[in-house]
């Protein structure tokens, strides 16, 4: 106990864990359902900034230090959507044309110093690799955002326990601020989702954008700047929230769809997805313990 307490995490794990129940239930109070998507980006930038002790000043130089601001900015455009969205935008196909959209210029953001530095053959591996990260944010979004938005609660537990199951790849992946950012915004969107079980709200995109959106930069950059990201168990990461939502499907009877009880198995089963990541990570690399 007194060295997990001694983790150099345990402050960004505690100070999200106690702001995520805290900022939840202040929501339960407001009727906007707006407020209550707020909390998850909110966990993210405090999870931010304990872990980098700093607000970057901005322009933000460096892709960490835009991290920050891509939270911030798919904050804003989540919350926009939400409130104003015409209808133009609505729809299935608006609401892809706005994840692809977020994962294609956070991608590039993140990744153009790469761009700008690389001659030819370099230019088309990163250009190569931006498609992929693209595709794979547009399915991670797209997934969240028709979840939530069908009105379960199993969204909320899928964006909870993503960071979770990122964070080891991180970690392998020779970044540990970012491993110590997922944990802590695990803490506070588990309290979220612990909240959001017993009074639910659907949290639309402003907590998609707001917390995905930050989840996609922070893997971004270890991809594309850090450029230690094992792409095996990054597609098994990606495959997460599909694995859970079919295999609660598969195995609760049929006339649970949409409870409780369906939320947390597939939260359990997409969470269980971390145990062949790390599988994965400890036969093709060396322990970073």
């Amino acid at each position: 106990m007194s060295s997990l307490l001694d983790s150099p995490f345990s402050p960004v794990i505690g100070s999200c864990l106690v702001a995520g129940l805290a900022l939840s239930l202040l929501a339960r109070l407001v009727r906007t359902p707006s407020v209550a998507g707020l909390v998850a980006p909110m966990a993210f930038l405090l999870a931010y900034y304990m872990t980098y002790e700093k607000i970057p000043g901005f322009p933000p130089v460096g892709a960490t230090n835009k991290i920050f601001y891509v939270a911030l900015v798919t904050t804003l455009a989540g919350l926009l959507y939400d409130l104003l969205a015409p209808s133009f935008v609505t729809g299935s196909g608006g609401l892809l044309a706005v994840v692809v959209t977020a994962s294609l210029l956070i991608a590039v953001w993140i990744g153009l110093p790469r761009f700008i530095a690389a001659d030819t053959p370099l230019l088309v591996a990163a250009l190569a690799t931006v498609a992929v990260l693209v595709l794979g944010g547009t399915l991670l979004l797209w997934r969240l955002a028709t979840v939530d938005e069908a009105g379960a609660v199993d969204g909320t537990v899928l964006l909870a326990v993503l960071p979770g199951i990122f964070a080891p790849i991180a970690l392998f992946g020779g970044s540990s601020t970012s491993a110590g950012l997922c944990l802590g915004l695990v803490s506070g969107l588990a309290m979220m989702a612990l909240v959001n079980l017993i009074w639910p709200r659907v949290l639309g995109l402003t907590a998609v954008l707001g917390a995905g959106g930050g989840l996609l930069a922070v893997i971004d950059t270890i991809t594309l700047i850090t450029r230690h990201i094992d792409f095996v168990a990054l597609a098994v990461f990606l495959a997460a929230p599909f694995a859970g939502l079919i295999g609660a499907r598969l195995v609760l009877p049929r006339h649970q769809a949409g409870s409780r009880v369906r939320a947390v198995a597939t939260g359990v089963i997409a969470a269980a997805t971390v145990a062949p990541i790390l599988v994965i990570l400890f036969l093709r690399h060396e322990s970073p313990l």
